[in-house]
């Protein structure tokens, strides 16, 4: 496996925040004194794992949804202190950390991290689907605080310490290794926390579900509205989105073709076109096609949509 190492000085804010962006995702970035602003990063990118060091004056970064939408990287991050303290507020949690703390944050997600004092810490980040594997859904694990009373934590944390003096002398393999390690021991933190997360778990299952349905009535009309780009949206698995719906007895494609057709019928009542184009009706919400639109509306209200236009004008 091969090692790029970058190391950065910074003496101009807008350098911090473009390092913020590529390393991290989209963010706004705010200093109280951007002039004097002074900083220092190393990074050591291993594969799948990713690796910095950094240094900063108090700044604070947000994520807006208008920043996720031009996010590229979908990464689960581990952020640990050495000096120094940090907060983070993401999925309507605060969580404060200083030294001998950790926290996980989801860079697909809106979320506020701030300093409020001269703080160094480490950056550990993993892909998004490696994390899936072993939860569902991010929320459950991200801005909940990891202390050395954390299972695996301490551990985790000296075998990263040691990475800046070993790493660079390993052999290809036995670099391998390491990242495989680090890689598992995170994912070890990751199913504790989750098995520890069991008693807040329903709660955040429906908070989850009613923001999907939002979502997808907000884009009834895109033709590839799926499942998994769905789950892709809202950073969990699909196996996860599946059972959210499946707790309510019903399939995540049964739901969104329902909403389409309700919607289309809402759209037809209110229209009162009598030159109604059911292929204009049917691609409004997101059918491929004319004739795919009239046999779905026609099995769920018995009618084609040209015949229910006129059955609703002459009721009224």
């Amino acid at each position: 496996m091969s090692l790029n190492v970058n190391t950065f000085h910074f003496d101009s804010f807008d350098l911090w925040t473009e390092k913020m962006w590529r390393f991290s995702s989209p963010m706004i970035v705010h200093c109280e004194n951007p002039n004097a602003f002074k900083g220092f990063s190393k990074t050591w990118e291993l594969g799948d794992l990713g690796m910095t060091f950094f240094s900063a004056p108090p700044y604070q970064a947000e994520q807006t949804d208008v920043e996720l939408s031009k996010a590229q990287r979908k990464r689960l991050v581990l952020t640990i202190p050495t000096s120094g303290r940090c907060e983070f507020n993401q999925f309507g949690r605060y969580v404060e950390l200083g030294p001998g703390d950790a926290v996980f944050h989801v860079t697909r997600s809106p979320m506020v991290y701030t300093q409020r004092e001269p703080t160094t810490a480490w950056l550990i980040s993993i892909p998004l689907k490696t994390a899936l594997m072993h939860v569902d859904d991010p929320e459950e694990i991200c801005a909940v605080l990891i202390s050395e009373a954390t299972p695996g934590f301490r551990t985790l944390r000296a075998l990263l310490s040691a990475m800046p003096d070993d790493v660079p002398n390993l052999s290809d393999a036995a670099r391998d290794i390491f990242v495989h390690t680090s890689i598992e021991m995170i994912c070890a933190i990751i199913t504790q926390m989750r098995g520890d997360a069991s008693s807040r778990r329903s709660q955040i299952a429906r908070q989850r579900l009613r923001q999907i349905k939002g979502y997808i009535d907000r884009h009834l009309g895109d033709i590839d509205l799926t499942p998994t780009r769905v789950a892709d949206d809202h950073s969990i698995s699909p196996r996860y989105l599946h059972y959210l719906f499946s707790t309510e007895g019903q399939t995540v494609s049964k739901y969104v073709l329902n909403r389409r057709l309700e919607e289309s019928a809402l759209f037809i009542t209110r229209n009162k076109n009598k030159k109604l184009d059911a292929g204009d009706v049917g691609y409004r919400f997101g059918f491929a096609n004319s004739v795919q639109f009239r046999r779905a509306f026609s099995r769920k209200y018995g009618t084609t949509p040209s015949k229910y236009l006129k059955l609703t004008l002459s009721a009224q």
